[in-house]
């Protein structure tokens, strides 16, 4: 159980393997308080962690707004 931020390098320096890894991030700024990453930095964050043998996957996640107001 990870508390807190961990990176994916934390969680797979802790033993969980690299093929059970998924990235979710918010697709857009306004989707969460913290966590955006713009597609440039992300790509390079993924492409740095696919170079060190992670294989797993990305996802964009959205919060409904309907359910705000």
């Amino acid at each position: 159980v990870f508390e807190g931020m961990a990176t994916i390098f934390e969680i797979i320096a802790n033993g969980v393997p690299l093929d059970e890894l998924v990235i979710g991030k918010p697709g857009r700024p306004a989707d969460a308080n913290n966590g955006y990453m713009d597609p440039v930095t992300l790509a390079g964050c993924l492409k740095e962690a696919k170079a060190k043998g992670w294989s797993g996957g990305a996802m964009p996640w959205q919060v409904s707004h309907a359910f705000l107001t």
